[in-house]
């Protein structure tokens, strides 16, 4: 497993010169290789002739946003590059850009090292990246679920889990008796139940796995070929 970002090829797309600058530094100090584009058409354009690992973003730019740079980019292949975006104030919550097909999302500011972390692990097979078990104490039951990339979106009305909390989650394939999928979970959002149209639940990002349901949850996962990395419903 990679440890580090050396020899990593990144781009950081931010209409601000002085943070996108600041974040292309210190990237390539760590030894990747980092180009920089300062909006999104520039960046699909970078791409089009020099294909990259990652891609950090922010979302709100002129001349082309961090959204019509997801949505062009998934076009073209479900899972690659990895896609992590920065967000400060934003048109579309978290929920959303996980379900267009974001594999990772900071609120601004954060830690550069939350964001190397955060590089290395996506870039993992999923077979390696699910294989450490964490420590987690709320537990998650369901067999209604909705599957994708990273994770899952679980129907919960009155959502007890909080968001970057740990859960062991147990989702079942119609039964409950009959498991999918088995293991430990970031929850990445929560959504309340508002009367709406989108039913309320929790959006859990896959972090472990277990033995026993992580080659057929793989398996599942890789013949969906869904853009979404976690789904919204």
């Amino acid at each position: 497993m990679q440890t580090t970002i050396k020899d990593i090829s990144l781009l950081v797309v931010d209409d601000e010169p002085d943070l996108r600058e600041t974040i292309a530094l210190a990237l390539q100090m760590r030894g990747a290789q980092v180009a920089t584009a300062e909006n999104g058409r520039a960046a699909f354009d970078l791409l089009e002739k020099s294909p990259v690992s990652v891609v950090v973003s922010d979302i709100r730019m002129p001349g082309g946003d961090g959204v019509e740079l997801l949505g062009r980019v998934r076009e073209k292949n479900f899972e690659k590059p990895v896609l992590i975006y920065m967000t400060g104030f934003s048109d579309h919550g978290i929920d959303d850009l996980h379900d267009m097909g974001a594999d990772f999302v900071f609120t601004k500011p954060f830690q550069l090292k939350s964001l190397v972390t955060a590089i290395l692990r996506m870039l993992q097979p999923m077979d390696a990246r699910w294989s450490e078990l964490l420590p987690a104490e709320n537990k998650l039951h369901s067999t209604s679920y909705s599957l994708a990339r990273g994770g899952a979106f679980v129907p919960q009305e009155g959502a007890s889990a909080f968001v970057g909390e740990k859960v062991q989650f147990k989702l079942g394939a119609g039964t409950p008796d009959s498991v999918l999928a088995e293991g430990v979970g970031t929850v990445r959002w929560v959504r309340a139940s508002g009367g709406s149209a989108i039913p309320a639940g929790v959006g859990i990002e896959f972090e472990y796995l277990t033995p026993e349901t992580r080659g057929s949850v793989i398996q599942k996962i890789l013949s969906l070929q869904s853009k979404a990395f976690i789904p919204k419903v």
